[in-house]
């Protein structure tokens, strides 16, 4: 409702506007130069605030733009045409006095509009500084009406009310006159409030991020533009010694910043994608500046044969010279173009060095997910394309500047024939992409390839490190600790015989060898490898050489043909150490005097049960510790185990693993 409302008011406004200025143009007071300003202020103000409402109603800048225009240009333009054709007719009258402070009024109100909407730019959001302007702008408002009661005439401006003398002031008030001249240069001064807002657009660009800055160069390039289509024809036209730039050329280049500066503001918040801000100004910057020479050196010429007495150059000698400057001057262009990259965009890294800093960047990130910011950061930096994208299969993607359009180029990000991602470019702004940047391009792929590779070999080599430090302690644990629990079974057993009296030699030479088949083991374990006896007889000689050291009774059933069977390594260490660790809780909590291993090999998986007369337990309520690495183990694999018991009915552990033979 409220963007409708502005909207009326303002196409009723600009209808107004335009109907007397038509009318205005019969008047006698009415000059190409008034046309010049009819046509080249006020509608394209209007219209663009008009479209930044329609397409960003979220955004205020359309609304503070709205404020401006009205405020300096259309208003004071309705009042100012009636009371001019009624002065050309009848003279001063008295209440004229109310048009021209209402119209002061109003253009201050659009200035201090116009310097918000600078600062705001180009989201809209408040202003660090906003309520100083907003102060600044409260005080230049009531200027005007101060104006009234400090100084007895109301006197209009020098570039409004044409011909409109001093108006009695209904407002004066005699002891305040000492101060009328005081309120009005303070009035006079008050239009400089736009000089604070372009100041905080500074502050706001040095402080933005470089999409930010990418919006806000349309209006500083705009700036750039008013003040060399305003000020310097103007001064150039004072100097009296180029007739070109005389009368209403320089009036209608001094308007020109009225039609840059709100169509600058609509790109800044809109920015359209057909059009490249950046190209623009970096060659506004080269021929700009290729031109003021070429007109230097016209100058010097000029000055040289006696202009400055009054004569003139030949057109001939003049178009030598324009010439001869042009040709003289081709090998400036390059230096202005890098002067002009330098002072846009920052000092910019060579292709080559941007290859190095790369390397260093990558070498000293900790955090592969970064590598994808940095390839594309460095891409889009190096070769000035117009966006660029980097994707790595795992760490993301990507995209720097605005991505329109197809890619110019695609490269892999690979090394040794892995492919672990792409990057996509576009054309830079300034032209195409030649062999050498693309040589480049290919050259930033290689060593993202290269960094990508070298980290996930680094990741592997760190878990197969960890895989088998924790490898060989389950192993040292669930083998050669099984091992001692059964010899110290066996040593209490030896203990309790030799209090009995019926020790023999025989028995101690067990002990011993059982000891040194730990040892061994354990050195085995400590490499990393298999106990010998699974790796040389399978899980079936290894399983029956285990259960034949243990101080009870342990049957071992399997089918006679598993003895020829055999399996994948990790199969048969995994189906042995489940064995061991069930053994060995079988003699540190079972009280058992019995137990049965079973083995078998069905449907493509190896089975295997040890089952125990002990006094059993609750699964439930019971840590599993040992076996709980056991199981992880297993289901690694694609194994399952299960264990049923309850108290007073023994144990039976069972569990299968898939096999191939």
């Amino acid at each position: 409702m409220v963007r409708a409302a502005i909207l009326g008011v303002g196409a009723l406004s600009s209808v107004a506007y335009v109907a007397l200025g038509g009318v205005a143009m019969t008047s006698s007071l009415a000059t190409p130069n008034a046309l010049a300003w009819l046509l080249l202020s006020g509608p394209p103000m209007i219209l663009a605030a008009g479209i930044l409402l329609w397409r960003r109603p979220g955004n205020p800048i359309g609304g503070l733009l709205m404020i401006a225009a009205l405020g300096t240009v259309v208003l004071p333009t309705v009042l100012e045409i009636p009371t001019m054709l009624r002065f050309e007719q009848v003279g001063t009258e008295p209440w004229m006095w109310a048009p021209i402070w209402a119209a002061q009024t109003l253009r201050l109100v659009g200035v201090a509009a116009a310097a918000i909407m600078l600062a705001r730019l180009p989201d809209g959001m408040a202003a660090r500084y906003e309520r100083w302007l907003l102060a600044l702008g409260a005080g230049a408002v009531l200027l005007p009406m101060a104006s009234l009661v400090t100084n007895p005439f109301v006197a209009p401006q020098a570039f409004a009310f044409a011909g409109v003398g001093r108006v009695a002031s209904p407002a004066y008030i005699s002891a305040l006159g000492p101060l009328g001249p005081g309120v009005t240069a303070a009035a006079d001064l008050a239009y400089l409030l736009v000089i604070v807002g372009i100041a905080a657009l500074l502050a706001r660009y040095r402080r933005a991020s470089s999409h930010e800055q990418h919006h806000l160069r349309w209006v500083l390039m705009a700036g750039v533009v008013a003040v060399l289509s305003g000020a310097v024809p103007a001064l150039l036209a004072e100097t009296g010694m180029f007739p070109v730039f005389e009368h209403d050329l320089v009036a209608v280049g001094t308007f020109l910043p009225t039609l840059m500066l709100p169509l600058s503001v609509a790109a800044a918040v809109l920015e359209p994608r057909w059009i490249d801000i950046d190209l623009v100004i970096r060659r506004s910057f080269v021929y700009g500046t290729l031109s003021l020479l070429i007109l230097a050196v016209y100058i010097a010429g000029a000055a040289a044969v006696g202009v400055t007495a009054g004569a003139e150059l030949p057109l001939e000698l003049v178009v030598l010279l324009t010439v001869a400057a042009t040709i003289v001057l081709q090998p400036v262009r390059t230096r202005l173009q890098r002067l002009a990259d330098r002072w846009v965009f920052g000092a910019p890294p060579t292709r080559y060095g941007a290859l190095a800093d790369f390397g260093s960047t990558v070498q000293d990130s900790t955090d592969p997910s970064e590598l994808v910011d940095h390839l594309a950061e460095t891409a889009h930096r190096a070769l000035r394309l117009r966006w660029a994208t980097a994707t790595v299969n795992g760490l993301g993607s990507r995209t720097v500047g605005d991505r329109t359009g197809r890619p110019a180029v695609v490269l892999d990000v690979r090394h040794r024939g892995s492919v672990f991602g792409r990057l996509e470019c576009s054309t830079p702004v300034d032209g195409d992409l030649d062999a050498a940047g693309i040589t480049v391009l290919g050259a930033l792929a290689g060593q993202a390839g290269l960094a990508i590779a070298n980290a996930r070999l680094a990741t592997r080599i760190v878990e197969a490190q960890e895989g088998e430090r924790r490898r060989i302690e389950r192993n040292l644990h669930d083998g050669a600790q099984q091992a001692l629990v059964a010899l110290i079974a066996r040593l209490g057993v030896a203990r309790s015989r030799v209090e009995a009296g019926t020790l023999d030699v025989a028995a101690v030479d067990q002990l011993q060898a059982a000891t040194r088949q730990i040892l061994a083991d354990v050195r085995e374990l400590a490499q990393g490898i298999h106990p010998s006896i699974v790796a040389d007889g399978g899980i079936l000689a290894a399983v029956e050489e285990r259960c034949s050291s243990l101080p009870i009774e342990v049957t071992v059933d399997a089918p006679r043909g598993l003895r020829r069977e055999r399996f994948a390594a990790q199969i048969e260490g995994a189906a042995y150490f489940l064995v061991a660790e069930a053994l060995a809780n079988v003699l540190k909590h079972a009280r058992a005097t019995h137990a049965t291993v079973t083995l078998a090999r069905r449907d493509g998986r190896l089975s295997l049960s040890v089952a125990d007369d002990g006094a059993g337990f609750d699964p439930s309520a019971t840590e599993r510790r040992g076996l709980a690495g056991l199981e992880d183990r297993f289901a690694a694999l694609g194994g399952v185990v299960h264990i049923a018991s309850r108290p007073g009915a023994g144990t039976r552990l069972t569990a299968s693993l898939p096999v191939e033979p």
